[in-house]
């Protein structure tokens, strides 16, 4: 237990930054588009490719905003080796365009069940439904799962061998805490907005956040290992 709170508390600490720079972002996107009529405008032939692309918008739009658009950032910084270059683009590509149509089903499948309303009750009950269902049930596990794997060298063999209980009582549970600070409040904002941009906003998010976080967490090793080495 204390090393699971120490690792939700170095979670927290490292996506806090991160977390308000993007609800900031994401909150001044859902005023202008409820008050500043370029805003409007530009959401709205968002809205209308979103509504004639269907799942195909979701699955590419998601590839480039959590793993093309990153990847490619981490590879010209030269934060990713040549040796894994390749292969990193490829499953985040592969993983994140899979992930996008699965967030517009279950996104598309919250506003029949809730509303599509912006009201208090149907952004609480949203959030609530994401953060302590959704997120814990599948949607952590499988990130980190998934990423694991990618850690194992996509050995299915090294996978199994690997894989142990911390997994499910120690990695899983502080990776959601940790990142409950960034996505909860996050979640509300997406929530205040039409179903046909939930999407679209989730992308911009999405992208900023794995950007920081792979800077920061990447600047925090680097301080540790000059302190380890002074």
């Amino acid at each position: 237990m204390k090393i699971l709170l120490q690792k939700c508390k170095a979670g927290i600490k490292a996506n806090l930054i991160p977390g308000i720079v993007l609800q900031i972002l994401g909150l001044l996107i859902v005023l202008g588009y409820y008050n500043v009529q370029y805003v409007q405008e530009v959401c709205q032939k968002i809205s209308e490719l979103k509504q004639s692309s269907g799942f195909l918008f979701s699955g590419i739009s998601t590839c480039l905003a959590g793993g093309v658009i990153p990847v490619a950032f981490l590879i010209l910084t030269k934060r990713i080796s040549r040796e894994k270059a390749l292969a990193s683009t490829i499953f985040y590509s592969c993983f994140w365009f899979w992930k996008g149509i699965e967030i517009d089903f279950f996104y598309r499948y919250q506003a029949i069940w809730f509303g599509d309303e912006a009201t208090f009750k149907v952004i609480a009950s949203k959030v609530l439904f994401d953060q302590f269902v959704w997120n814990p049930v599948y949607a952590a596990p499988c990130i980190a799962l998934c990423y694991f794997w990618m850690d194992c060298g996509f050995s299915f063999k090294r996978f199994k061998k690997e894989l142990s209980r911390e997994m499910f009582t120690l990695k899983i549970p502080s990776l959601l805490v940790s990142t409950w600070v960034v996505w909860f409040p996050m979640c509300a904002i997406i929530y205040s907005l039409p179903t046909l941009l939930q999407v679209p906003l989730f992308n911009i998010v999405l992208c900023f956040f794995v950007l920081l976080v792979n800077i920061i967490c990447e600047d925090q090793s680097s301080e540790e290992v000059s302190g380890k080495t002074v």
